[in-house]
């Protein structure tokens, strides 16, 4: 139940942020959100630990606040992005792919973070694999930056 209940903060930063997404997008355009959401996201994925580690549990739902924000802004850009040149009888295709990649992703992730977890704590012991798995999943969250630096410049916000 309480990992449920902390999962709450995230859907509302996530929901609260939705509106803001178009303005946030025309300006700033989206190369520099989209890099600036996935930096910003690897460096609160390491406030989390640390927020565990100082004893500071009620630093935790606040910082998955942010990452609900941050993740909305990030997920909707790159949605937007994705499908806002597909002509309408695509959409529903388009729509479908780029979620089923997204879920097909994310369980990726999960499964590198327990291999992560498994090599570091088999080698340095479970608190010290945990740290190394926190510092991966940073690193992996952030190497998307590298594909969204790409993005032309000057891509227009709306069709």
């Amino acid at each position: 139940m309480h990992a449920g209940l902390m999962m709450v903060p995230l859907v509302l930063g996530n929901m609260g942020v939705k509106r803001l997404v178009v303005r946030v997008v025309n300006g700033f355009g989206y190369r520099r959100v989209l890099v600036g959401a996935t930096l910003a996201l690897a460096g609160l994925v390491l406030l989390l630990p640390l927020a565990a580690s100082l004893g500071l549990p009620w630093a935790i739902p606040a910082v998955l606040l942010v990452i609900g924000m941050v993740n909305g802004v990030r997920f909707s850009t790159m949605n937007n992005l994705t499908l806002k040149d597909l002509p309408d009888a695509l959409a529903s295709s388009g729509n479908s792919l780029m979620s089923m990649t997204q879920q097909l992703t994310m369980s990726i992730g999960v499964t590198v973070a327990g291999l992560l977890l498994a090599a570091a704590a088999a080698g340095a012991g479970l608190q010290a694999g945990f740290a190394t798995v926190w510092l991966g999943v940073a690193i992996i969250t952030a190497l998307p930056a590298l594909v969204f630096w790409q993005v032309p410049e000057a891509t227009p916000a709306t069709r």
